[in-house]
């Protein structure tokens, strides 16, 4: 056990509660872990703070950037670097969520110094040409266009659009011709070189892993400069009643041709929430409202009940970014979307007013508690949920200690948790229709 301890202090790893610290440049970067030598395989996350769409400004650079490092590195090129991955079963892909550039990495343990190795050489030497940049224009292309046909995700792009009007949150990851046709190398370049820095890093690393991993990774690491910090924004949905009015009292309207069906998206404030001590409640209450499918509120009244609906749902994102009552819903165009959204208008008044029923916070605790193994029975699972505790200031048993109290809460509490929150009452609706139907819903 001395000699464990020891090799960790030369490593420059610093144990403080859950998290380990690995040292790299005088940097203490925090390590995250999820170990388990019964297992024949490693993951690692490299999570890099500012690398989100966030902080894009007027160009899709993160997804843009995110698309390109899977071209793999200038040396190998694409084709090489990524059959090389594969002859070995090494899974290696980057992407970004709204504030962090993630590369993730997978491997069988005989691999493992073949697979960080190959981490490091794309961390060093990412594919930074003319042919890579040509590849991630014509799929950021395709994507876009794509997107065009997706009328749920165009809804809740008019959703963001409405509920974070002036934010970052407002645009649209994937951009749009003239932004993408704007992407150079010069400008990527500079995106991985602020973010993929020691400064801004945090690591999780789960499976057959061991100090050796961390002693490779240190090596590895040591090629990146050590950068400056950022800082993560947060974001309010904020809308006047000026506003709402203008979308048509509280639905802003789209039109595409080719809807079949109207999409609709819809989203409401969330305040006030601390992770720490109201979390489990809010967990509660949104399953019960609408995140738990059928059985739920809404998908009950909307669908099983009126008919309105093919599905329907409300859930509650809620951290460190943003916190907000997010959900959708699929109907027939015309007067059955107009129908819908005020049948979720009253659903949600009728929640926050009277609450909830014994039977339904006795029926939400036992889904919660029952189907709590099948949400941890990866490591990916485990760690991601370890990791967004951390994201969020929380200890790294944060889900387990909210699992404890969710069997000890009883009705009063529940209900005068979900009573304080008379703003989820603010619901604004994004409706995505066709040109025939652009004047629904009337009012």
């Amino acid at each position: 056990m001395k000699f464990i301890v020891a090799f960790f202090i030369f490593l420059g790893v610093v144990m403080a509660g859950d998290i380990k610290y690995l040292e790299v440049k005088g940097v203490k970067i925090p390590v995250i872990t999820e170990m388990d030598k019964n297992v024949s395989f490693g993951v690692i996350g490299l999570h890099f703070s500012g690398g989100g769409r966030a902080y894009d400004g007027n160009l899709p650079i993160s997804n843009a950037s995110a698309f390109l490092l899977s071209r793999g590195t200038k040396k190998l090129g694409n084709i090489d670097f990524n059959k090389a991955l594969d002859a070995k079963a090494v899974e290696l892909d980057v992407g970004t969520g709204r504030t962090t550039l993630v590369y993730s990495l997978k491997f069988l343990k005989q691999y493992e110094d073949f697979s960080i190795n190959m981490l490091g050489d794309l961390l060093k030497d990412p594919n930074l040409s003319k042919n890579a940049l040509n590849d991630t224009i014509s799929y950021m292309k395709a994507n876009l266009a794509s997107s065009k046909s997706d009328f749920d995700y165009q809804a809740s792009q008019l959703l963001n659009e409405t509920a974070f009007k002036g934010t970052p949150l407002a645009k649209d990851a994937l951009g749009n011709l003239a932004s993408i046709d704007k992407l150079n190398l010069k400008d990527i370049k500079n995106y991985l070189d602020s973010n993929v820095v020691l400064s801004r890093l945090v690591i999780t690393a789960g499976g057959d892993l061991d100090s050796k991993t961390l002693e490779h990774l240190k090596k590895i690491l040591e090629a990146l400069p050590v950068g400056s910090t950022i800082e993560i924004p947060h974001y309010e949905f904020t809308i006047t009643d000026a506003e709402k009015k203008a979308l048509k009292d509280d639905t802003a309207i789209k039109t595409f041709k080719g809807v079949q069906q109207a999409s609709i998206a819809f989203g409401a404030p969330l305040v006030g929430i601390d992770l720490k001590k109201d979390a489990y409640k809010a967990r509660v209450a949104s399953l019960i409202l609408g995140a738990g499918g059928f059985g739920s509120r809404i998908l009950e009244t909307v669908r099983v009940k009126a008919g309105l609906a093919y599905s329907a749902y409300i859930g509650f994102d809620m951290g460190r970014v943003l916190s907000w009552a997010v959900g959708g819903m699929n109907t027939d165009l015309g007067a059955n979307a107009t129908k819908a959204i005020d049948l979720v208008k009253q659903t949600v008044q009728n929640f926050v007013d009277k609450g909830v029923s014994e039977q339904e916070l006795d029926d939400a605790k036992k889904f919660l508690i029952g189907s709590e193994p099948l949400r941890n029975e990866t490591i990916e699972q485990r760690l991601s949920k370890k990791y967004m505790a951390y994201f969020n200031g929380l200890p790294l048993n944060q889900n387990e200690l909210d699992l404890e109290k969710v069997k000890t809460l009883t009705l009063p509490e529940i209900n005068d948790f979900i009573k304080k929150h008379v703003e989820l009452k603010n619901l604004v609706f994004a409706l995505v229709t066709s040109p025939e139907t652009k004047n629904a819903p009337s009012k």
